[in-house]
């Protein structure tokens, strides 16, 4: 049996080991692709301006037509402190909760964490 949080954790191995040499258009398609083989409904994918305030959602197909907040404010939430602290953080978010007891899974990654 795998312990909780593993095929998390090997998912996200994947995307970043996939992401290196990759243009950033492609990556949502390859996030979702590491997202099925996790077993994950589904994975979006924010990436911080230059200034480090705000979080914009790397558009794919799937988050465009879902719906999904285009930016998130770094300062006051969730997905801003997984980022500023490269943690794993949840949140319960009563639409993920409403369509089948889920709850959201921000992580934060840096370039520096990732390669360092």
């Amino acid at each position: 049996m795998e312990r909780s949080g593993e095929g998390g954790r090997r998912m996200l191995a994947d995307l970043l080991d996939a992401s290196h040499l990759m243009p950033l258009e492609s990556l949502p398609a390859q996030a979702a692709e590491c997202t099925r083989a996790a077993s994950f409904r589904q994975v979006l994918i924010y990436v911080a301006d230059l200034q480090r305030t705000t979080l914009r959602l790397v558009p794919g197909d799937e988050a465009a037509a879902q719906g999904h907040e285009p930016e998130l404010h770094v300062e006051g939430t969730v997905a801003g402190r997984a980022y500023q602290y490269s943690d794993v953080l949840r949140a319960h978010h009563r639409a993920a909760a409403s369509s089948s007891g889920g709850c959201r899974c921000w992580t934060g990654r840096s370039a520096s964490g990732c390669c360092g």
